[in-house]
């Protein structure tokens, strides 16, 4: 691989880590009351999340690593899967990063629908989305997710309010490397590969992404302007379809 991709696996793992490291700690305390007579199954949900954790990193890895990604379609196949059930999961991941900066994430607009697709790409994906957008929320924000139904796809749109995207921006947001000029000043640590690597994902799954920063309403915080940024999916029910 090229040094670049070796720096966005780089990236990516330094951010899962730290969900290593707090899980583990949290089994390591469960697991030093066992001794007191606590029920061994009280760590079964972390051992399993723990498990996802290294799933994920390993699912990381091999999407950084595909240079053909119709091997995806020869190599893998898809599942079933509950659309509010992985998007109430990506909250959960994300849930103790997200109060450390008092950030809340709002999924009860998120409309249940049955989807088949790559699911470790899929979980993937949303990984992506919900950690860029609390990367990039200012302190005390809010994270919104919904979804509404369509004939043949579902729509899925997050909100969040960060650095502001310039109009010349926008269509450059999704290439290799590219950070928004006021992503740059904001000094948040990035090297420009979550949404190209969403977009990566989406063209795998079938699924059309869309961004949009709003300007209607931009804020300036600590010196940088600040608007809503819109993340729209439109997920097929179906990966065959």
């Amino acid at each position: 691989m090229e040094s670049m991709d070796w720096s966005q696996i780089l990236e990516r793992y330094r951010h899962l880590s730290r969900g290593f490291q707090n899980k583990i700690q949290t089994i390591q305390k469960k697991v030093a009351k066992l001794d007191k007579g606590a029920e061994v199954d009280v760590i079964s949900k972390d051992l399993e999340d723990l498990d996802s954790l290294f799933q994920e990193i390993d699912t990381w890895i091999y999407m950084s690593s595909l240079e053909d990604t119709d091997e995806v379609t020869r190599n893998h196949v898809p599942g079933d899967m509950s659309l509010k059930s992985k998007i109430t999961r990506g909250k959960a991941k994300i849930k103790k990063a997200a109060d450390y900066k008092n950030v809340k994430i709002d999924v009860e607009d998120v409309e249940d629908a049955h989807i088949t697709t790559y699911l470790s790409f899929f979980e993937q994906l949303l990984s992506l989305l919900l950690g860029n957008a609390l990367k990039y929320s200012a302190k005390s924000g809010d994270i919104s997710v919904s979804s509404a139904k369509r004939d043949d796809v579902v729509s899925l749109s997050i909100y969040s309010y960060g650095p502001i995207v310039e109009f010349d921006e926008v269509d450059k947001l999704t290439e290799k490397g590219f950070r928004a000029r006021a992503a740059i000043a904001s000094n948040m640590a990035g090297d420009g590969f979550g949404l190209y690597n969403a977009k990566r994902v989406c063209d795998m799954l079938r699924i059309k992404m869309t961004v949009k920063s709003e300007h209607a309403k931009a804020t300036e915080i600590n010196n940088v302007r600040y608007a809503q940024f819109v993340v729209r999916l439109l997920v097929p029910y179906n990966i065959y379809m």
